[in-house]
């Protein structure tokens, strides 16, 4: 379809004149001019506006008023939208130069394009320009590389490990990076890691049931591995199969949280890190994931208490210290 034509002005004058003072039909007009007849009329009936002769139609002074309105609340709504995606993302750095606010610019390109975006943020276009042509700097580049490593690491600890322990992990990997970066990272990508519960009580202990005596006393430190073992067990069968075994028996006093503090300690982060975060279907699928996180949890997961080492890793340096080899359980 081919373009309208447009038509001087001087043109529509005359032609509009001519139809308004004369008794010659509209088409002859517009023939003897080469105008289109149906353009003719239209020019006309805007002169009658203009004139006051047409009561409902817009006059030209209202129709140029109506679309620069338009045009205007175009715009405000557009400033509208900038500044509520801006406020949003830079809440946190107001009092940051604006030069750090063209950052934000490059993301609304495709919605806005680069020079409303600017002028609505106070910002010369030239520094949108300048920072789309410029290559990323060195801390973006290596923030590239540190955000694959961080992701490997949180992922391998079952997305567990947040901004403590995953700076940790990967100096244990020769990574040397501060934890005010991984915060930061973990931050703007979404990751984070996991945190307990608040504890519930789920037992309560009976008045009149049989107690092996209390031959820890609080005392929850040892000498070397396998030689105390903090447990939370209420189970008679259990109790008599540790027996059998030659383990010897020691319950703290009732109602005494210090007691089970560290049986419970595991406990809540098993259920943590592991069996609260999912959803299980069968037995069997709970029983292959347990096997999975134990093995994690010993080899692989670090533990503040020990310096941040696996206790596996733990307890073969103590055996290497005093020139012992290790039980085969601790390998």
């Amino acid at each position: 379809m081919s373009a309208p034509r447009k038509y001087p002005q001087e043109l529509r004058d005359r032609a509009v004149r001519l139809a308004m003072e004369s008794d010659r039909p509209i088409a002859q007009i517009a023939a003897d001019l080469g105008i289109h007849r149906e353009a003719l009329r239209i020019w006309v009936r805007q002169a009658q506006a203009d004139a006051g002769q047409r009561s409902e139609q817009l006059t030209t002074v209202e129709r140029e008023e109506l679309k620069r309105l338009r045009k205007e609340n175009n715009e405000l709504k557009r400033a509208n939208e900038i500044l509520k995606a801006a406020s949003a993302l830079f809440a946190a750095e107001l009092g940051q130069p604006r030069t750090k606010w063209s950052w934000w610019s490059i993301t609304c390109v495709t919605a806005s394009g680069p020079v409303p975006v600017c002028r609505v943020l106070d910002l010369c276009p030239g520094t949108y320009y300048d920072r789309k042509r410029r290559p990323p700097s060195a801390r973006a580049q290596r923030d590239a590389v540190l955000i694959e490593q961080i992701s490997d690491v949180h992922q391998a600890s079952y997305g567990t490990y947040g901004a403590y322990r995953v700076p940790k992990q990967l100096r244990r990997q020769g990574v040397q990076v501060a934890r005010c970066t991984v915060e930061r990272l973990m931050r703007a990508h979404g990751l984070q890691g996991v945190h307990r519960r608040d504890r519930q009580r789920t037992t309560t202990p009976g008045e009149t049931a049989s107690r092996p005596p209390d031959l820890v006393n609080r005392r929850f430190t040892a000498d070397r591995p396998d030689q105390l073992w903090p447990a939370d067990i209420t189970s008679l069968r259990y109790t008599t199969r540790l027996t059998d075994l030659g383990v010897v028996a020691s319950v703290g006093s009732v109602a005494d949280s210090h007691d089970n503090a560290m049986a419970e300690s595991l406990n809540a982060t098993f259920k943590t890190e592991l069996i609260h975060r999912r959803s299980w279907r069968t037995r069997d699928q709970v029983e292959y994931a347990i096997v999975e996180w134990v093995g994690w949890y010993n080899h692989r997961r670090l533990h503040t208490a020990i310096g941040d080492v696996p206790p596996v890793e733990y307890e073969m340096a103590y055996y290497r210290s005093i020139n012992t080899p290790a039980p085969t359980g601790a390998r």
